[in-house]
């Protein structure tokens, strides 16, 4: 039997950019996710603590208040508005989590320190630190995780710098629009 090599087709990819974590020193690669990632986990994150018998997880309702007759929502009220704020931070905290996740097992190209991994975790370990992992998760998967969550994500801004990283993969820009634009049929 012989072996047939087949022409590559398709077009040239180019590389992956790059996101450099500045107190780790780490480099990694980025690939870009579906633009309704994050909608998609909104919308999870949201039915799911609906569904919750977590109090905290329910989204706050404004009070009920009757004037003249009239009932309605009183969205102006302070202490409802201060709750839904929190409640937001909670619900993007939960996305974000969620994100860091699935960028840590698909949308990071990363080399992972085992070494740091393991004794990081002994020294949370010694410490009394606990971590919430997934336990439907591998091993590896985890070890993905924590590496990307807890050594390289060492800092307020290496978090931010890094989910501004990951989300703007998410969209296309401008440069990707017109790289593909030839592509799209003039006949309408």
């Amino acid at each position: 039997m012989s072996v047939v090599d087949f022409p590559t087709k398709g077009r040239a990819v180019k590389s992956l950019p790059e996101h450099t974590f500045k107190d780790a020193g780490v480099t990694v690669r980025l690939r870009k996710l579906s633009p309704s990632t994050l909608q998609d986990m909104q919308r999870s994150v949201e039915k799911e603590w609906k569904a919750s018998d977590d109090a905290d997880k329910h989204e706050p309702q404004p009070p009920i208040i009757e004037a003249d007759g009239i009932v309605e929502k009183n969205e102006a009220d302070p202490t409802y508005q201060t709750e839904h704020v929190a409640w937001q931070v909670r619900v993007n905290a939960e996305v974000n989590r969620r994100l860091y996740v699935i960028a840590a097992l698909y949308a990071v190209e990363m080399d992972i320190d085992h070494d740091q991994v393991a004794e990081l975790r002994r020294m949370y370990q010694l410490t009394g630190v606990e971590v919430e992992e997934d336990e439907r998760l591998t091993q590896d998967e985890r070890d993905r995780v924590f590496y990307l969550t807890r050594i390289l994500i060492a800092t307020p801004e290496d978090r931010v710098e890094f989910t501004q990283a990951v989300t703007a993969r998410i969209q296309p820009s401008e440069e990707d629009i017109k790289a593909h634009a030839d592509s799209f049929s003039s006949d309408v």
